[in-house]
C-alpha cells in the first residue's frame, strides 16, 4: 500500500526529550512551559520541525500540544515501538498491531505529529523487525509513516532493498575534534553513499551543529552552510541540525545551538539564516525532480541537475571549500542555453559557449533557475 503523506519540507532540529539530561521539569506544567519557550524560539528562528528522542510517555501529549500551539511539527520517538524492534527474535504480528494501535489511539489525533520514530540508527540485523512495525503503522495510521534516522549506509540499503519509503533519513557528523578547520572531513563521500542507499526515495539529512569535548568540534558557519547546500544539491527534501540544546548533564556532555538557560550559542545565528533561506527555497525544492541530463562541473563544488514541474532546468551548485571563495564552471550545453537566475538573490548569470561561471562565497551554494533567454 502506498503511503499518503503531506507535502512538507522539514527545517528542523534534534530536540532532547528526556527531562534530566535537558534539564527541564518532569511534571506536565513545568514541561509545558519549557516546550512553549523552546518551540516559540524555534518558530521565531525559521524552524518548523523537531525530532524528539527519549521523551517519557507521560509527556507525549504535553509536548505535542505545545508544538501544535506553536506550529511546529514533531517526529516523536515512541519507546514501546523501539522496544519491539530491539528484540533479538522475530516479532509476532498480533502483538505489534496491538501495541501500534494503542500508540495511535493515544497520540494520533494531534496535527503536530508528523512521524512516529520507531528506532534511532537501526543496525542491519534489526531491519526485519523494523519492517514489521513499519507495516503495522502503514495500515493503522497511513498518513504518518514509521521513521528512523540511519547512521550507516549499509543499514539504510538493507531497508530500501526491502521496502519503499516516504523518505529516508540519515545523519553525517564529519567534524571530529582532529578534522582541520574549514574542511569537510568525509562528508561528501558519506553523503553520496547515503544517496545511493536511498535509491529513489526522498532524502532528509541530519547535519552536525554540536560539539562534544575531545570528540567533535563545532562546525564553522561556513562549514555548516557548505554541508547544508551540498545536501540539497544531492537532492535532500528536508534538513535537520543536531543538536538544539546544550546538555552538560548528558552522559556524552553535548553542546548544542542554545545554552541551558535558552540563550543562543554563536552557531545559532548561522542555523537561523540557513533555516530562513531553506524556508524561501522549500516550495521550489519540493517540486523538483532529477533531470535526465546531469551538469558537469569543474572546480571544488558539486552540482545537482533538476527539472521543475514545467520541465524547466534548475541547477543547485554547492561549494566544497568552506575556507575560501571559488568560481566554478558548469557545462550547461545539454541543459539550457541563455541565462540562469539565483532563486534567492535574483542575480543573473549568462552562459557563454555552453559554460556557466558561478562565483561562490566560502561554503556557499546557489539554486539557479533557467530564464530561457
Amino acid at each position: 500500500m502506498e503511503q499518503k503523506t503531506e507535502e512538507f519540507f522539514p527545517i528542523g532540529v534534534w530536540f532532547e526529550g528526556a527531562p534530566g539530561p535537558a534539564e527541564y521539569p518532569a511534571d506536565k506544567a513545568g514541561a509545558k512551559k519549557y516546550y512553549d519557550r523552546c518551540f516559540a524560539d524555534l518558530a521565531a528562528h525559521g524552524f518548523n520541525c523537531v525530532a524528539v528522542p527519549n521523551c517519557p510517555e507521560s509527556l507525549w501529549q504535553t509536548l505535542l500540544e505545545s508544538a501544535q500551539e506553536n506550529k511546529i511539527k514533531v517526529i516523536l520517538e515512541v519507546r514501546p515501538l523501539v522496544e519491539l524492534i530491539c528484540r533479538d527474535k522475530p516479532l509476532k504480528e498480533t502483538e505489534v498491531y496491538k501495541t501500534v494501535k494503542r500508540v495511535v489511539d493515544k497520540i494520533g489525533n494531534y496535527s503536530s505529529l508528523l512521524r512516529y520514530q520507531v528506532r534511532d540508527e537501526p543496525p542491519p540485523e534489526q531491519v526485519q523487525n523494523w519492517l514489521v512495525v513499519r507495516n503495522a503503522l502503514e495500515e493503522i495510521d497511513p498518513s504518518r509513516p514509521a521513521f528512523s534516522c540511519f547512521c550507516n549506509p549499509d543499514s539504510l540499503k538493507a531497508a530500501t532493498d526491502a521496502a519503499k519509503f516516504s523518505e529516508t533519513c540519515f545523519d553525517i557528523y564529519p567534524h571530529y575534534a582532529k578534522v582541520p578547520a574549514q574542511t569537510l572531513g568525509n562528508f561528501i563521500e558519506l553523503l553520496y553513499k547515503f544517496k545511493r542507499a536511498s535509491r529513489d526515495n526522498a532524502m532528509w539529512a541530519v547535519l552536525q551543529s554540536f560539539a562534544k569535548p575531545e570528540a567533535w568540534r563545532y562546525p564553522s558557519p561556513e562549514e555548516l552552510r557548505a554541508v547544508t547546500y551540498l545536501s540539497i544539491a544531492a537532492g535532500a527534501k528536508g534538513i535537520f541540525y543536531f543538536l538544539y540544546q546544550t546538555m552538560p548533564k548528558h552522559s556524552e556532555v553535548l553542546d548544542g545551538l542554545i545554552n541551558v538557560d535558552g540563550s543562543p550559542r554563536p552557531l545559532y545565528s548561522t542555523a537561523e539564516t540557513l533555516a530562513r533561506e531553506l524556508g524561501k527555497l522549500a516550495p521550489l525544492l519540493m517540486s523538483l525532480k532529477p533531470a535526465e541530463q546531469t551538469a558537469e562541473i569543474s572546480g571544488p563544488a558539486r552540482a545537482g541537475s533538476f527539472k521543475d514541474p514545467n520541465g524547466n532546468p534548475v541547477l543547485i551548485v554547492a561549494s566544497a571549500r568552506p575556507g575560501e571563495g571559488v568560481t566554478v564552471t558548469v557545462s550547461v550545453t545539454t541543459l539550457e542555453t541563455g541565462s540562469w537566475k539565483d532563486a534567492l538573490t535574483g542575480e543573473v548569470f549568462s552562459a557563454k559557449n555552453g559554460e556557466l561561471a558561478i562565483p561562490l562565497a566560502p561554503g556557499a551554494g546557489r539554486v539557479l533557475k533557467s530564464t530561457k533567454d
